[in-house]
């Protein structure tokens, strides 16, 4: 078993060289399969690189970045992109243009007010019911000194009302103004309409109204009015007083200034219309008579 005839080891090479064939084609497949395989992975990563990234329209990150050099594989590298998930910052930087202005008033609003004012009248038949007084008294014999003008001096003015709507307001108002014997009081309502001049904070003011108004005139004499008796007594006259009052109509028409968000300055001239009033004055009677302007200027809180 050690010597081997040569004719038979040649024929074991011819017997390899006839087996060669099916040799050389598992070789080439194989060669074929491994380069297949090399392209898959090659071209993997490339899809992967652009593949879009399902989160990122939820979750606000960029795609993910892979990069691959020709002939050897790099590292991978990872961008990542914050993008804002709410428009907030971007809403502070874009402000509607209305977004300064102050809130819109709601109505009705309550307003209180307090205001001086001039009372202007021809208080006619006043002075004729002092002098009618006066006359009777000289016609028996006795002097008496001449009563002086009526002057109710300065007036005060309250008021308390509700602004209905940016241009309807309704006002109850209390009006008096008194100096020495001389009185005047008018208690009534008023409703006045305005109009705000644009691009300004002033309004023009226009109104109706009614109520009631009493009135007092009084004049001091300190003077004796009859003879002296035996006893040393007699008659003095100490004063003349006339009281009296009715219903009264008015018209207003001013102007109002707005200060800040709650105060107002308002101007008004308001008249008042009254009915005679007959009074008993010596021996007959007069009518007194007391309509008349009110000039007034009030500064007003709104709640």
């Amino acid at each position: 078993m050690a010597a081997t005839p040569r004719s038979s080891r040649s024929g074991r090479t011819a017997g390899c060289a006839r087996s060669s064939l099916p040799s050389s084609r598992a070789v080439v497949v194989g060669v074929m399969a491994a380069a297949l395989l090399s392209a898959l992975t090659a071209s993997a990563p490339a899809r992967a690189a652009t593949a879009p990234d399902s989160g990122s329209a939820a979750g606000g990150f960029a795609p993910l970045a892979l990069r691959e050099s020709a002939g050897s594989r790099q590292p991978l590298t990872l961008g990542i992109s914050v993008v804002p998930s709410s428009t907030e910052e971007q809403a502070k930087g874009h402000r509607l243009p209305f977004a300064g202005n102050p809130a819109p008033k709601s109505y009705p609003r309550v307003f209180v007010g307090f205001g001086l004012g001039a009372y202007a009248s021809e208080y006619r038949g006043v002075m004729n019911a002092f002098g009618a007084v006066e006359d009777s008294i000289r016609a028996r014999g006795y002097a008496i000194p001449n009563a002086g003008d009526v002057s109710p001096g300065a007036a005060y003015q309250y008021s308390f009302g509700v602004n209905i709507t940016p241009v309807l307001d309704a006002t109850l108002q209390y009006d008096i103004a008194k100096s020495g014997g001389d009185e005047l009081q008018f208690l009534g309502g008023l409703v006045s309409g305005r109009f705000l001049i644009p691009g300004s904070e002033v309004s023009l003011l226009g109104g109706a109204g009614a109520g009631v108004y009493t009135f007092s005139f009084e004049r001091q004499y300190d003077v004796p009015i009859s003879a002296v008796d035996p006893s040393g007594g007699y008659t003095s006259l100490d004063y003349v007083r006339f009281d009296g009052g009715g219903n009264y109509w008015s018209l207003a028409g001013g102007a109002a200034i707005r200060l800040l968000e709650s105060g107002e300055i308002e101007g008004r001239v308001q008249y008042f219309g009254a009915r005679d009033v007959t009074a008993q004055a010596g021996s007959g009677q007069v009518a007194l008579n007391v309509s008349g302007a009110m000039f007034s200027a009030s500064l007003k809180y709104v709640f």
